[in-house]
């Protein structure tokens, strides 16, 4: 008979900023008189994942590499007799994340991902009985660190109409009052639209894109925090779509 555990964290949102202590709270729930475990243990983990194939001239490479920000395992309780009698156990384990921990992130080609597994050791069973439950890191980004961040961006481009013949050209110009935002912020976007050609605009799109770079090796490889990849590493960039308006 399996037992039952759930993992919560102190934090409804189970979100965190490098540095900080993450508690968890490790509930375990024994239904029958007796069962057997020989240990309880919580496993931490965080990750930076890449990778994606390439093919060329009939000739198929695999990139990926993994970057670990914290990988730990401590053991919450190891019975005696390796018994467990019927009841409800609570266990409580205070996480230190490391400072250098990036921002929880999800891509096209990779991850950031952390995450907590309990895993108990049960005699007589083929696999060991396992529980996660996913905990997010958000960046402490201080907008005045950034030598651009408080100057305003002024873009103006010029569009022909007309595939076969000139139509004329629509003239715009786009600005917003500020470069650097952080989550929540609203982004305030000004833009006037000079048409100077025969056709009507009936419609105007707005598209927010995320560009990402990407860092992986032929054949895998694990690299550390303080030095992410070198110039061995296989790089590729990715625009995202983020929101359309």
């Amino acid at each position: 008979c399996m037992v039952k555990v759930t993992i919560v964290f102190d934090r409804p949102n189970a979100t965190y900023l490098p540095g900080e202590i993450a508690k968890a709270t490790v509930t375990v729930v024994a239904a029958e008189p007796s069962t057997r475990v020989r240990s309880i243990k919580l496993n931490t983990k965080g990750v930076a994942h890449t990778q994606w194939d390439s093919s060329s001239n009939n000739r198929h490479k695999q990139y990926s590499a993994d970057c670990y920000y914290i990988s730990r395992e401590v053991e919450l309780w190891r019975p005696e007799d390796e018994t467990v009698l019927e009841g409800v156990y609570v266990f409580t384990h205070q996480i230190k994340l490391p400072d250098n921990c990036a921002p929880s992130v999800e891509g096209r080609y990779g991850y950031i991902r952390y995450r907590c597994k309990v895993i108990i050791d049960r005699p007589g069973l083929r696999m060991n009985q396992k529980e996660k439950k996913a905990f997010s890191i958000a960046r402490c980004l201080d907008l005045n660190s950034l030598l651009f961040g408080s100057l305003p961006i002024t873009i103006e481009r010029s569009e022909k109409v007309g595939l076969l013949f000139n139509k004329g050209d629509v003239q715009i110009t786009a600005r917003i009052n500020h470069r650097g935002f952080v989550a929540g912020d609203t982004i305030n976007l000004e833009a006037d639209i000079d048409n100077r050609s025969s056709v009507d605009i009936t419609k105007i799109k707005l598209k927010l894109l995320k560009s990402a770079r990407y860092c992986a090796y032929r054949d895998g490889k694990i690299i550390y925090p303080d030095n992410p990849y070198d110039d061995f590493a296989k790089q590729r960039g990715f625009h995202e779509t983020v929101c359309k308006l």
